[in-house]
Formats: C-alpha cells, sequence, structure tokens
C-alpha cells in the first residue's frame, strides 16, 4: 500500500488543515495528526529503527508543525514539509551515540492484517526478503526507496525532504535498484534450489 497523497482533495486538506493549525485551530491539528502519524511512524522507525524512538520522533515533529504551521509558505505540499521535518529530527537522533537496533520484523507487522492465511504467509515471506535487501542498503540509498514507494514522493520532494538536488535523489534511486536487484536475485534464486 503507497501511502502518499493520493488524490489532490487530500492536499487541498492538508493545505486547509495547516493554514487553520496555523490560526490555533486544535480539532484541525488533531486531523492532520491523525492523517500523518501512522505514515510518519513507518518512515522514521525505517530510519531509527527503534520503536519508542520513532513514536518519539513523530510527536516531537508533529509537535513543530503546530509551532511552525504559521512559517508554511507553500512552496512544497504539506506531506513534503512535515516529512522534512521528520527527516531533520532523525538525523539528529541518529547523530546520538545511543542509537540501538530494534525488532527487523517490526515494519511487517505494521501492514494490513486483512489477507487470507495463504496470502499472508507469502507476503510476510515476501517481506522479510525485501527487509533483508533493503537493510543491505546504505541509509541514504534505504532512505529514497522508502519515500519513494511506501510514501509515494517525487524526487524532487524527496530532495526536498533530505536536502538534496533531484538529481541526486535520482543517482542514489539508480544505484538503491541495482543494488535491490542483485539481493534480491540471490535470495530468490536460493529458495528456488
Amino acid at each position: 500500500m503507497v501511502c502518499g497523497d493520493p488524490t489532490p482533495e487530500s492536499r487541498e486538506t492538508d493545505e486547509v488543515l495547516l493554514a487553520l493549525v496555523a490560526k490555533g485551530d486544535q480539532a484541525a491539528f488533531e486531523k492532520l495528526f491523525r492523517g500523518y502519524q501512522r505514515r510518519l511512524f513507518r518512515y522514521l522507525f525505517g530510519m531509527v529503527r527503534h520503536e519508542a524512538v520513532a513514536e518519539e520522533l513523530v510527536c516531537e515533529t508533529l509537535a513543530d508543525v503546530w509551532r511552525s504551521a504559521p512559517t508554511f509558505q507553500g512552496r512544497s505540499k504539506v506531506s513534503t514539509w512535515i516529512f522534512g521535518i521528520a527527516s531533520n529530527k532523525a538525523k539528529t537522533f541518529m547523530r546520538r551515540p545511543q542509537l540501538q537496533e530494534a525488532d527487523p520484523e517490526m515494519t511487517a507487522r505494521l501492514e494490513d492484517p486483512a489477507l487470507g492465511p495463504a496470502d499472508e504467509i507469502i507476503r510476510q515471506e515476501l517481506a522479510s526478503s525485501v527487509q533483508a535487501a533493503l537493510e543491505l542498503l546504505t541509509p541514504e540509498h534505504r532512505r529514497v526507496v522508502e519515500l519513494t514507494f511506501l510514501h509515494g514522493f517525487s524526487y524532487r520532494e524527496i530532495g526536498q525532504i533530505v536536502g538534496c538536488p533531484a538529481n541526486t535523489v535520482k543517482t542514489r534511486m539508480f544505484y538503491a535498484k541495482r543494488r535491490l536487484r542483485e539481493v534480491l536475485s540471490a535470495i530468490f534464486s536460493k529458495e528456488v534450489t
């Protein structure tokens, strides 16, 4: 499931909600919070690999959204702005020496449980293989892949989030895809034999 901004209406809603938040509207903030909480958690967990830290960073990010809403200038989508704040929070945290390793199966547990038993087994095996392959990427490459495929951001938007030019994002994606192809080919060839 891609968790990007799926429709123009949701972008308008985010813009309207953020404008209301800028005026101190708590109900609008609660809607924005609910709309971004899970997406931000998945993104931040992918970066910091620690559940409690990701939850804390979500709260810090959204608190910054509350405080900084009046400064939003509309040069990007609201989602890009919010994910940029989250990215900066995670980078700051990762500079700290006390980073701990988390359960690598956490991301798989966040998926929709409405699948049938056979579908669920296949999904878990595939998710495990993909997660293993993602773990072999550099943090920069993994972040680009996750922002593209899990959150639906464009290269330009990812560049704004992570603080680099869109061409750098494209280059990172090229190398990330190549590495994923190599790793997944090796994983699946072992499963076939």
